[in-house]
This record gives structure tokens, C-alpha cells and sequence, in this order.
């Protein structure tokens, strides 16, 4: 009825943001159940070895997600009414992730033959890349440039749900670690396939033979994107690799659990992000000084939300801790407190960088920034890592996304000030 009263494009925004809201809480709450399990029911250095296997996949997804999550969504938020252009988008996006998908799954072949870490996990590491594929044949990009989010959110919550239940169902040792990996697997690429169903059945989207050109095109535009994504990957994603390789999968257990929490937190803001994104690509299409207003109060209402949420996470470290392994552990609680206040952190960069930079013509400057992180990364890593462990890997963290946030800000004040 409320919704009804407002304007089309904010009610559609509201409708996604309580899709996509569903969808994070249950994304978010689910693990914070499975991972106390898991952590007792595998171990702490069996998830390790999980957790440090799954980092590496992700780099994968990264690959295969390329930059067009962003890219193709903001093109199809501006042309979703032309039924041709966005099947045409579709069919060139959807072939470049599939042949990204083997150039991947070849370059996880070589890994396990080339280093002893992976070989020895070669069928877990296998298992693990199931999830992958899956993730890559979702095109959440099209939903969200279409602005019909509820149908990620149906999706997701059939896997989540029946991935969570067969987990219960079925590990009960550390002997059943592979499981873990196929479930998830399994329920992944099974949506991904009802999701392409939708797509051609709900929203009349067809497949064309694309032409070199048209791919040619849909890598240009998401290039710099891509090579963002690679390169803050090296500072967040990259994190347990890099801790695996100078400490046990003890400490990479415990700091992968203190992770997942601080990710949970960040995540409770993304669903507000996902559907701003295309909301905010297609105002500024039409009046970009209007849409700065929007920006500011946007800004100021999250910076406010994500204090707030991690301002708990560091008063409550000690109970979060208790919860996740069933007892208070020291180096949980310190790996908590340390990265407490990074949600906050990443989602004003977040907002600076993607609703900002990407929308206002700063795409190589974006790129530079997080290319600069990533270097920056990796100098501390190298240097503090061997010595202090998951404490340096924590603390390198925070160092390295405030210094992203500071060139971010400072590069749109200083661009938006000389336009002036």
C-alpha cells in the first residue's frame, strides 16, 4: 500500500532493497550457524584446511565474475525496455563466463600438479570448485540490471536452506570434510540453472550466437573493473592463502572464523548497495547533479548504520567468540577487535568508489587506487606476516582499505572541486 504511493523507481528500489535484504540475512545467519558446527564437528584445523582451499576458489570467481557484475549490470539498468540489446548483452556475457570457467578450471589442474599444498587436497580442492561453476552460470548481473532482485533471493534461499540441512544431515567427522564442498556445489549449480530458465521463460531474454565484436566490447567495458577486482582480492581474498602459506591451518581456522563474522557484518549493508548500484547508474544518466544530492544523504545514513553495527562487533567480541567455537577464544576475540570497524570502512569506499568513481567517469583512477592497495598489501604482507601471524594479517587489512578509502575520497573532492 505505501509502496503504491511512491514514485515507480523508488518503489522498485525498495521492493529489490527487501529482496536482496532477505536474501543477506538468510546468506549471513545460516553460516553463522553452519560454521560453530563445523568448526566443532571438523575442527579447527580441518576447516582451516577448507577455509584456505575456498580463498583460492574465490580468486577463481573473481576471474570468472570478470568486471561484470558491474559493467554489464549499469548496461542493462539503461537499456532493460529493449528486449534485443539486453539479449544480446546476455548471450556475449554468458559466453565470455563460460570459456572464463575453463581457463579456470585448467589453471586449477595445474596447481594441484605444481605445488604440494593443493595436491595433497586435489580432490576436496576439485569439490571446491564446483561452487564456482555454479556461481558463474548465475547471472545475478542480469537480475540486477533488470531490477528484479526477489528471484535472486528465491534462488538463493532453496540453496542456502537445503545446503544448511544436508550439512546437519550428513557431516558428522572430520572424515566428511569433501562433503562440505559437493553440497554446496550442488545446490549452487542447480539454481544457476532454474535461474537461466527464468531468464528465458519470465523475462523473454533469448540467446543469440555473439559475434567477436560484441565480446570484444563487454571486456573493454568491464577491464577496469576486473583488474580492481583482481587487485583488492590480493588484500582481502588473498589473506588466508597468504597466512597459510607462513602459519599453520590452526591459525588459519581461527582467523578464517573471525573473518567470516566481520563479513557477515559487512553483508548486512549489501543489499542496500546491490540496488543503489543500477538505481544510481541510471540517475546519473539523466541529471548527475541531482543524483550527487541522493549521494550525500546515502553516504551519511550508512556511515551511521555501519558505526553503529561495528561498534558492536567490538564491544561484543568476547560473546561473538563464545558463539561461534562454543568457548572464548583469545585469538578469536583479538582478530575480531581488530578488524571490528573495517565494515564500515569498506562500505564507504564501497559508496566513494562504485556509486561515485564508476558513474562519474573516474574508472582509471578507481583502478589505481585499489591497484595501489593491492601493492601495498603485499609489501606489509611479506614483511610483518612471518612475524606476527594472523595478527599482522588483521591489522594489514584495516591498514591497507583506510588507505583505499583516503585516495578514493580525495580523488572525487579533488575532481568534483576543480569541475567547480
Amino acid at each position: 500500500m505505501i509502496l503504491s504511493l511512491l514514485p515507480s523507481d523508488y518503489a522498485r528500489l525498495l521492493r529489490n532493497v527487501f529482496s536482496l535484504s532477505v536474501l543477506q540475512a538468510l546468506n549471513y545467519a545460516l553460516p553463522l550457524v553452519t560454521i560453530p558446527f563445523l568448526l566443532r564437528t571438523l575442527g579447527v584445523e580441518s576447516y582451516g584446511v577448507l577455509a584456505f582451499l575456498n580463498a583460492t576458489i574465490t580468486l577463481f570467481i573473481i576471474v570468472i565474475d570478470y568486471g561484470f557484475n558491474l559493467s554489464a549490470t549499469r548496461r542493462i539498468s539503461i537499456c532493460r525496455h529493449d528486449l534485443s540489446k539486453v539479449s544480446n548483452i546476455y548471450s556475449a556475457v554468458m559466453t565470455a563466463k563460460c570459456l572464463l570457467i575453463l581457463l579456470c578450471l585448467l589453471a586449477a589442474f595445474i596447481l594441484t600438479l605444481l605445488t604440494e599444498r593443493y595436491g595433497e587436497h586435489q580432490l576436496l580442492f576439485f569439490a571446491c570448485f564446483g561452487v564456482a561453476v555454479g556461481h558463474g552460470l548465475f547471472p545475478v548481473w542480469l537480475y540486477q540490471g533488470m531490477e528484479e532482485m526477489k528471484y535472486i533471493t528465491y534462488l538463493n534461499v532453496l540453496s542456502k536452506v537445503t545446503f544448511t540441512i544436508l550439512i546437519f544431515l550428513f557431516v558428522s567427522s572430520s572424515e566428511d570434510i569433501i562433503l562440505v564442498p559437493i553440497f554446496t556445489a550442488l545446490g549452487a549449480i542447480f539454481v544457476s540453472f532454474i535461474s537461466l530458465y527464468i531468464v528465458k521463460e519470465k523475462f523473454g531474454i533469448y540467446t543469440v550466437k555473439p559475434s567477436f565484436i560484441s565480446m570484444k566490447n563487454e571486456f573493454e567495458e568491464g577491464a577496469h573493473i576486473f583488474f580492481s577486482n583482481v587487485s583488492s582480492s590480493i588484500y582481502t581474498t588473498c589473506a588466508p592463502i597468504i597466512l597459510g602459506v607462513y602459519s599453520s591451518s590452526t591459525i588459519v581456522g581461527y582467523y578464517s572464523a573471525a573473518e567470516k563474522v566481520i563479513m557477515a557484518v559487512r553483508g548486512l549493508f549489501s543489499p542496500i548497495s546491490q540496488a543503489m548500484y543500477p538505481f544510481i547508474s541510471r540517475k546519473v544518466e539523466n541529471n548527475k547533479q541531482n543524483t550527487f544530492t541522493v549521494l550525500v544523504y546515502y553516504t551519511a545514513s550508512s556511515f551511521l548504520f555501519m558505526l553503529l553495527l561495528s561498534s558492536c562487533v567490538y564491544l561484543f567480541s568476547d560473546l561473538i567468540s563464545f558463539i561461534i567455537l562454543g568457548e572464548e577464544s583469545e585469538t578469536v576475540v583479538k582478530y575480531l577487535k581488530i578488524m571490528s570497524f573495517l565494515p564500515l570502512i569498506v562500505v564507504l569506499s564501497n559508496i566513494v568508489g562504485l556509486n561515485v568513481m564508476l558513474n562519474y567517469n573516474m574508472k582509471k583512477e578507481f583502478s589505481f587506487i585499489i591497484l595501489f592497495g593491492a601493492l601495498t598489501s603485499l609489501l606489509l604482507s611479506f614483511i610483518f606476516v612471518p612475524s606476527f601471524s594472523g595478527t599482522g594479517t588483521a591489522s594489514i587489512l584495516v591498514v591497507t582499505e583506510l588507505v583505499v578509502l583516503f585516495l578514493m575520497a580525495f580523488t572525487v573532492w579533488k575532481r568534483l572541486y576543480l569541475e567547480k
